[in-house]
């Protein structure tokens, strides 16, 4: 819903007052004094679908409810009319399943908050969202996968923000992070400040696909989230100390990994065909010994080599002589990794000649 500017869309199967039966073609302006999108169609000057819609009016707040069957909100047939908030505007899930699996929902400069669910998850699958303008998560965090591949889409001109975390649910399913560089320059173009975590220990391992040329910004210490993280595109960025956990193994194929400031124990890694860069930073980054796995791209060490900063494994073995071999830094084949498994620059030798 396209709706009521500066008002709060609350999105509600049980309504405190008695419900209005749009039966028929009318305008929400008709019922609401206002204009925008229901459901998917059209009705700002236009004439909404014949298909029951419920809500009520207060003059500040819309409550409205969108195909319901028997009291129950669809999941299937029913359920891809989508919604889309501006900013101003609040969607506020506030029971299980409300979301519906795979509507699509955007959140054009508006705030998305979920009060259903618990602190750990929200019972509401998101599948196909997209966040734009400053678009804000706030609340329980969402949930992803289950029953569908996960797409969540950033584009606009300003960065958006997910306070409420996000919940992973596999079930054979995937979550792609689709996000646009809206700031133009290496800033966060999505921060993800709210907790990464699973549903629960028959769930896990949700891998994480992060495409487009954008910077996605993980800070929060203490993410629970086992699984694969494939950087094709743009940018990961960890911004706090344990963003990141053992169980969870990096591929590059095309995008770049900057391990910033914060100190990160992860997985391994893997470097595709279309290679990838690893951002160094002051901070400290562990990959698990990487040696069994084969390479087949080059990585790119961008920036300056601190001593003690970048390990694979525990020591020489961590990485294989073809691996090493594959990662460029100053423009050649200029490091190694020491008895501990910290990747280091080769000494740059001197030449004498004796007379």
């Amino acid at each position: 819903m396209n709706g009521l500017p500066g008002a709060t869309i609350v999105y509600t199967r049980t309504l405190t007052t008695a419900p209005t039966t749009i039966a028929e073609n009318r305008t929400l302006a008709y019922y609401t004094n206002a204009s925008g999108v229901l459901g998917g169609a059209s009705i700002n000057g236009g004439e909404a679908e014949a298909t029951p819609y419920f809500f009520t009016n207060d003059g500040t707040t819309a409550t409205v409810q969108f195909q319901v069957y028997n009291g129950v909100n669809s999941v299937v047939g029913g359920m891809d009319n989508s919604i889309t908030v501006l900013a101003g505007g609040n969607l506020i899930l506030v029971e299980a399943f409300y979301a519906g699996y795979g509507r699509p929902i955007c959140i054009d400069g508006g705030v998305l908050h979920s009060t259903s669910g618990s602190a750990a998850h929200s019972d509401n699958y998101i599948n196909k969202l997209t966040l734009m303008n400053g678009a804000q998560v706030t609340g329980n965090p969402i949930q992803v996968g289950h029953v569908s591949p996960a797409t969540l889409t950033v584009s606009g001109t300003s960065p958006s923000t997910i306070h409420s975390g996000i919940c992973c649910v596999n079930t054979g399913e995937t979550l792609t992070l689709n996000v646009a560089d809206v700031t133009g320059d290496d800033n966060p173009d999505l921060s993800i400040p709210g907790v990464i975590s699973d549903w629960a220990t028959i769930f896990l391992n949700l891998p994480i696909i992060k495409s487009g040329a954008g910077t996605v910004s993980f800070s929060h210490s203490g993410n629970t989230h086992k699984g694969l993280f494939t950087i094709k595109t743009g940018c990961i960025a960890l911004a706090a100390d344990n963003t990141m956990n053992p169980d969870n193994p990096f591929v590059l194929d095309g995008g770049a990994l900057d391990m910033g400031a914060a100190a990160n124990t992860v997985g391994t890694l893997t470097v595709n065909g279309s290679g990838g860069t690893l951002a160094l930073g002051p901070g400290k980054l562990f990959f698990a010994n990487s040696s069994a796995i084969t390479w087949s791209g080059a990585l790119t060490l961008a920036g300056t080599l601190v001593e003690w900063s970048v390990r694979f494994g525990t020591d020489s073995s961590g990485l294989t002589a073809e691996q090493l071999s594959a990662i460029e830094y100053n423009g050649g084949k200029n490091v190694r990794l020491n008895s501990s498994g910290y990747l280091t620059a080769k000494p740059v030798g001197s030449r004498f000649m004796l007379r």
